[in-house]
């Protein structure tokens, strides 16, 4: 690194800066419930995604309808664990 660069970095580290806790605005609470609704309401949609990538896993006999099928269970899958995980996620990112 150059001079410039570790100045910046050894400039930003020393100034201190705020860090304040996450607080819920008053009046607020309903957001609660709002994200619980939204979270469930993903979770039922993606089980009957589910359902319907295995319904078609199951019916369509052509050749190469079998990735598809597993292709769609995948990306079903992969949306399950985002929801779920929404929260930590951006609690991680905050």
């Amino acid at each position: 690194m150059n001079t410039l660069t570790m100045t910046v970095v050894n400039v930003v580290h020393a100034i201190a800066l705020p860090n304040p806790d996450a607080e819920r605005p008053p009046g607020f609470e309903f957001v609660d419930t709002l994200l619980a609704w939204m979270k469930w309401g993903g979770l039922i949609l993606a089980i009957f995604a589910l359902i319907g990538a295995a319904a078609m896993l199951m019916f369509n006999q052509r050749p190469g309808s079998t990735q598809e099928g597993v292709g769609a269970i995948g990306k079903i899958l992969i949306a399950v664990i985002i929801i779920g995980a929404a929260s930590s996620i951006i609690g991680f990112i905050a």
